[in-house]
């Protein structure tokens, strides 16, 4: 992991506040940017194909209890391991909470932003209004090129967020699923001596 003290946290900024940088740098940063964005949603990707395939074992297993508690509830009362199905209850339990965090977390209503713009946010009418009331005429191009790059950069920090937030839930339900698991052992040690 890198040395925290080089790491700089992506901060928003104002197209106005680099108007006196030359125009090639601009477009070095929006090259920059796009492929930070790409990157973003790759790392999007992959934290979601992991919630998908977790979600899909979290729903067997679940499924798989339904059915055995169904069974064991309609039984004969004689057959009844009443052990199992508190255990099975317990396992159910555990396992919808994680996959109700999950799916919250990470596969319900959830968005991010994709590598560039609509074409139609750089010619935008207020956009460009504000660039021929406040920039000279060889100054539009580039402040168009900055207010792109601020825009880049909020989306930037928008999917930094979104990654947080996903990872932290995809964290959180694994957690679940282990503390979940090592109650599940103790409680069946623990029953299975009474």
């Amino acid at each position: 992991m890198a040395d925290s003290k080089y790491f700089v946290e992506p901060q928003p900024f104002d197209c106005r506040e680099i108007s006196d940088y030359p125009e090639t740098i601009f477009d070095t940063a929006r090259e920059t940017a796009e492929t930070h964005l790409e990157a973003q949603a790759q790392h999007l990707s992959g934290i979601e194909s992991r919630c998908v395939t977790l979600l899909g074992w979290l729903l067997a297993a679940i499924s798989g209890l339904v059915g055995y508690i169904a069974v064991s509830l309609a039984g004969i009362q004689d057959t009844r391991n009443i052990k199992l199905l508190v255990i099975a209850l317990l396992a159910l339990l555990v396992f919808s909470v994680a996959a109700g965090v999950l799916i919250r977390s990470n596969l319900y209503k959830r968005s991010s932003y994709l590598p560039g713009v609509d074409p139609d946010l750089l010619f935008h009418k207020d956009l460009r209004e504000w660039i021929e009331q406040h920039y000279h005429k060889e100054e539009w191009a580039k402040m168009t090129k900055g207010c792109h790059l601020q825009t880049l950069q909020d989306h930037i920090i928008y999917n930094n967020e979104e990654i947080a937030h996903r990872v932290k839930g995809y964290r959180t339900s694994l957690w679940i699923i282990l503390y979940g698991l090592l109650s599940m052992l103790v409680f069946s040690i623990a029953i299975s001596l009474f």
